[in-house]
């Protein structure tokens, strides 16, 4: 997820391309492990998850696109 924050900062797209496929392997073996953790592992997991992904939000400029668009709106 780090690698993709940076990537989406530096515009890479071929980059990002190439890191879906690698997250599809990865999601698929996320899925099996989760099967196998305790709900409080899963509660934790599912925390940090949604860290890092509001850190490739951010890195996208996505969790300011709400503010801009309204802004944009108000001035016209």
């Amino acid at each position: 997820m780090d690698k993709a924050g940076d990537l989406l900062k530096a515009g890479d797209i071929e980059g990002l391309a190439v890191l879906e496929e690698e997250g599809k392997v990865l999601q698929e073996k996320g899925e099996t492990l989760k099967g196998n953790l305790s709900e409080t592992d899963k509660a934790t997991l599912e925390e940090y998850l949604k860290g890092k992904a509001m850190k490739m939000l951010s890195a996208s400029g996505l969790d300011k696109l709400g503010e801009n668009m309204e802004e944009s709106l108000t001035k016209e």
